[in-house]
């Protein structure tokens, strides 16, 4: 056996479920392999092991790999023992040397007849992909009572389920298109005013949603947990992700502007973020209580109050975050004037002092 590392040896050795957690190409089918060839010399049956991946090919390495260590244990066991009989001709009792050779050889050969064993089950063990795995147990149980299928089922290729995915969604367009109901029309007024009438884009972000809904537990339930979120008189969901998101950026912005301080405008940048509290929440919280711009049930209204930089001629400007309909409006305000700002590269971290 190759050598292991700590990590994987222990992996190797622990006893019961273990759940190894490691990034690309660290060994992880490699420890895998040595753990299910340990188990099959401890006596244990490739009958009673499942291993499952996510790739065919990975499914045939490990097959591969296994027999190869396999018939490499195999063979090691049936060579003659002589390094054995070398390292044991110093004990004082002959009589006992030999009886424990004896009963050494017998062990060998048992192992050795048991990997031999396992080598001509290797093509029938359960080394798959996970849908493979899946798909042998519907195979074997089409006729159970919660799945009645038929026995001649077929499972679609890549390719099929591709043209079938994409037919479907452009019969739902065309649908929409030609459709008279109030879903059709608004879907039209869609692709025509914010899509611009690029549906490529539209159809992309159908594919997002997708497949992103498609790796929950309920693709169902989160569709109409959406749909729902949207109908509230409030953005409860979008003020609860602003405040999550905010710690983050503030720190983010302060550690990259930090290095070029020295510039009186980015100097004032800093000094307006290290006025605002730390967490969004308490922005939000703190827009509620103030007694200028109030928390209104349109959306989430703060102020940044005069600072000394605007009394010394830095133009400051009150940062309003209103309804999805002011949203672009919006976002084109700055909490300084333009003009005023450094030429910031999209990356603050590859400026140099001199560009501030």
């Amino acid at each position: 056996m190759s050598t292991l590392t700590p990590s994987q040896q222990a992996a190797l050795d622990a006893k019961g479920n273990v759940l190894v957690m490691a990034g690309a190409g660290t060994g992880k089918t490699k420890t895998l392999v040595e753990r299910c060839c340990s188990l099959l010399e401890a006596g244990n049956a490739l009958d009673e092991i499942l291993m499952v991946t996510f790739t065919e090919a990975a499914a045939a390495e490990m097959r591969h790999r296994i027999h190869i260590r396999l018939a490499s244990r195999r063979d090691e066991l049936l060579k003659s023992p002589s390094s054995s009989s070398s390292s044991s001709s110093s004990s004082s009792n002959p009589a006992l040397k030999i009886e424990d050779e004896d009963e050494n050889e017998e062990e060998r050969k048992r192992i050795a007849q048991h990997l031999d064993e396992q080598l001509a089950l290797l093509d029938t063990a359960d080394i798959s992909t996970i849908h493979g795995f899946c798909l042998k147990l519907i195979r074997e149980h089409f006729h159970h009572e919660r799945l009645q299928l038929d026995p001649e089922f077929s499972v679609f290729s890549d390719a099929q389920i591709h043209q079938i995915k994409h037919d479907t969604l452009d019969a739902l367009l065309e649908s929409h298109y030609e459709g008279d109901t109030d879903d059709a029309k608004a879907f039209r007024e869609f692709i025509t005013v914010r899509a611009r009438g690029d549906e490529a884009r539209v159809r992309e972000l159908i594919w997002r949603l997708h497949r992103y809904a498609q790796s929950l537990a309920d693709p169902d339930g989160w569709v109409e947990a959406q749909i729902a979120s949207f109908g509230e008189s409030e953005p409860t969901s979008w003020r609860a992700w602003f405040a999550e998101s905010f710690a983050d950026c503030r720190v983010r912005w302060v550690e990259r502007f930090t290095p070029f301080a020295n510039s009186p405008t980015v100097a004032e940048c800093l000094r307006l973020l290290s006025t605002l509290p730390e967490s969004g929440s308490s922005l939000v919280t703190a827009g509620k209580q103030t007694g200028g711009d109030q928390m209104s049930s349109s959306g989430i209204e703060f102020s940044l109050a005069p600072s000394e930089g605007e009394r010394a001629g830095v133009r400051g400007q009150t940062v309003k975050t209103k309804t999805a309909s002011e949203l672009s409006e919006t976002t084109q305000q700055t909490i300084l004037d333009p003009s005023q700002l450094p030429r910031l590269s999209p990356h603050p971290q590859s400026l140099s002092p001199s560009e501030g």
